[in-house]
C-alpha cells in the first residue's frame, strides 16, 4: 500500500475554536501546489481529519486531482493517539490512500510507521507531504519514499 500523509495548509491564527480555524491565503496557495506531486500516482482514496483547515486543504487538493468525494475520520485529529491510527489505517484496502491531518499527528505517525518508535518524529511543515509504502499498516514496516515540503 501506498499512504500519502499531508498535513494542512498554513491556517489563520484565530478563531472561535481550534477546530475552526480556517486556511490563511498562504495555505490555499500551500495545498494547491502540491497536488503536483500526487499527479502520477493519486491516491484511490482519501481521508480528512474533521477540522476546517485539513477539510479545506483536502478539498483543494482532491479538486486538483479531479477525485470528486473524500471520507471525513474524526480519529485524525492533532492529539489522536497514533497507535489507534495504525489500526484506523488496516480497515483501507485500496493500494493508495491520502490522509489529510496535523501536527503532532503527522509526524509520530511517520516515525511510528518507519522507525517503529514516536520518539523523533520528521518535520512536517504545513502542507507538507509524505509518502511511505508498506504490505500492511504495523509499526515499523513502512518505507519512506519521499518527503516533500510546500514552498
Amino acid at each position: 500500500m501506498r499512504l500519502y500523509i499531508m498535513r494542512h495548509g498554513d491556517a489563520i491564527q484565530y478563531a472561535r475554536t481550534d477546530a475552526e480555524r480556517p486556511l490563511s491565503e498562504l495555505g490555499r496557495r500551500q495545498a494547491a501546489g502540491m497536488v503536483c506531486h500526487l499527479q502520477d500516482e493519486p491516491p484511490a482514496q482519501v481521508i480528512a481529519s474533521p477540522y476546517v483547515r485539513a477539510q479545506q486543504t483536502c478539498s483543494i487538493v482532491c479538486e486538483g486531482l479531479g477525485i470528486d468525494h473524500f471520507e471525513t475520520v474524526a480519529g485524525i485529529i492533532p492529539d489522536s493517539d497514533p497507535l489507534q491510527v495504525v489500526k484506523l489505517l488496516e480497515r483501507y484496502d485500496s493500494n493508495s490512500l491520502l490522509m489529510v491531518s496535523h501536527q503532532p499527528l503527522v509526524s509520530t505517525l511517520i516515525a511510528l510507521l518507519v522507525d517503529g518508535s514516536i520518539n523523533g518524529g520528521y518535520m512536517m511543515g504545513t502542507a507538507s507531504i509524505a509518502c511511505l509504502e508498506f504490505e500492511m499498516a504495523g509499526i515499523g514496516q513502512a518505507r519512506l519514499q519521499w518527503l516533500c515540503h510546500a514552498t
